[in-house]
């Protein structure tokens, strides 16, 4: 019961921070002020949440989660066509609270000392997608979770731009990037097959 308590005190917390966020953004957003917006006590709200960047990160695995819920079922064998519909889910969540992510860049400009912690959540976060979509793993992979990583980013800079409602702006690059990108694991993978016959054949000789 009291784990049950405290679970749904975090979804309002991580419910109010967020919209406190649009209209502040993350580097204006106190943990006192988080715990007004939700009607907790402050005390209540720290012992879940010690600072911002703890709340943050609840925050983002809030997304990712919700995400991977809202998409399961739909995906099929392509995972090209997987990924483009675990990004477009994603978008469509953060839309609602689009003004609170877009200001994490500028929030992050402010507390350098919390980058490296939150570069290795989103290195984390790629990987955790490139999975869920069934993209191939192997001796490449790190390269395409970097390759990945960055039509992440340059999909998040489009969704922020972004103005239209059905998201046609969003949809039209991230299906041109993620088909460089089946390309670019197709012919690591390929290369990688063909590198492991090379030396089979070589060891199968001596």
């Amino acid at each position: 019961m009291a784990r049950k308590r405290k679970t749904d005190q975090s979804k309002l917390i991580v419910a109010a921070a967020l919209e406190l966020a649009c209209k502040s953004g993350w580097d204006g957003l106190t943990i006192k002020a988080v715990a007004r917006k939700a009607k907790l006590k402050l005390e209540i709200v720290t012992d879940i949440f010690p600072d911002r960047r703890a709340l943050l990160k609840r925050v983002l695995e809030t997304l990712e989660k919700e995400t991977a819920r809202a998409v399961k079922g739909k995906l099929g064998d392509d995972w090209r066509d997987n990924l483009f519909e675990i990004l477009m889910t994603r978008i469509d969540i953060a839309e609602s609270h689009k003004k609170a992510y877009a200001s994490l860049p500028s929030a992050f400009r402010k507390e350098p000392e919390v980058i490296p912690e939150f570069t290795k959540l989103f290195f984390e976060t790629m990987d955790k997608i490139l999975t869920l979509a069934g993209v191939p793993a192997g001796g490449f992979y790190p390269a395409h979770v970097a390759a990945f990583s960055v039509i992440y980013l340059s999909l998040i800079n489009v969704f922020i731009k972004d103005d239209t409602k059905d998201h046609s702006k969003i949809m039209a690059m991230l299906d041109r990037r993620l088909g460089l990108f089946e390309k670019f694991v197709n012919r690591t993978h390929c290369d990688k097959v063909r590198r492991g016959k090379s030396v089979r054949g070589k060891s199968n000789r001596s």
